[in-house]
């Protein structure tokens, strides 16, 4: 009986998978549409090429100021095979931003981790912002951390 056990119990300890932490890359070319910084209007569309992802589209909205000059936006990346990593970013108006993993779907579930991004380019149109007028922000960054998966 206990060898039996033991025998039924062996598939379920093999077939669980444990999330390993692995080097995360990114890059990307991103625009914002239908930006209008005052009062805090932003949706983010992109394409890039990330590690474990390769070439993807993101999305993204403005969610809120967490503290004057951070912005807190969230959306997902989504790799070619159509898995998504979903995200958070705190974005202020330095020379960086940083995204945490919040979950995903397919392999990419429960996914965590992040990155820090460094701007390879920014471009504003009107600039400065004029107050309740659409603004065109495209940019560009690269990053590196991890993700667990």
């Amino acid at each position: 009986m206990a060898l039996a056990v033991c025998a039924l119990s062996l598939p379920m300890g093999v077939s669980a998978k444990d999330q390993v932490e692995r080097p995360f890359k990114f890059r990307n070319d991103f625009t914002t549409v239908n930006y209008t910084p005052f009062p805090g209007v932003a949706v983010l569309e992109g394409t890039g090429r990330a590690t474990h992802l390769g070439s993807l589209t993101a999305e993204g909205v403005l969610v809120r100021y967490v503290e004057p000059g951070v912005a807190l936006f969230r959306g997902s990346f989504t790799s070619a095979n159509g898995d998504e990593i979903f995200w958070d970013a705190y974005v202020s108006p330095g020379v960086s931003y940083t995204v945490f993993f919040t979950g995903g779907t397919g392999r990419f579930q429960n996914a965590s981790g992040g990155f820090e991004a460094v701007y390879t380019y920014r471009i504003m149109e009107p600039y400065p912002p004029v107050p309740g007028t659409d603004v065109l922000v495209t940019f560009g960054s690269e990053g590196t951390g991890t993700i667990k998966y």
